[in-house]
């Protein structure tokens, strides 16, 4: 078992812009934490799955970041 703790801006930081380009920067610190861990979990010895787990605010959080992050790898 291998653990990974994500902290990510919240508040008037994370989720407060008014440029639609960038997004929310607590998402995009989210999404850039899972692209860490897809493509650095083998090195921990993780071969097959990976569960994602949020609490209140955090788990809507993770839930908008990973569905944003896998339609961008799709895109790609």
């Amino acid at each position: 078992i291998a653990i990974a703790v994500v902290h990510f801006r919240q508040g008037l930081q994370g989720f407060a812009t008014l440029d639609p380009e960038t997004g929310s920067y607590g998402i995009e610190d989210i999404k850039l934490a899972l692209e860490f861990i897809d493509k650095n979990v083998k090195e921990f010895g993780i071969t097959e799955k990976i569960i994602l787990v949020g609490e209140n605010d955090e788990a809507c959080a993770l839930h908008f970041a990973f569905d944003s992050w896998k339609m961008d790898a799709k895109s790609k």
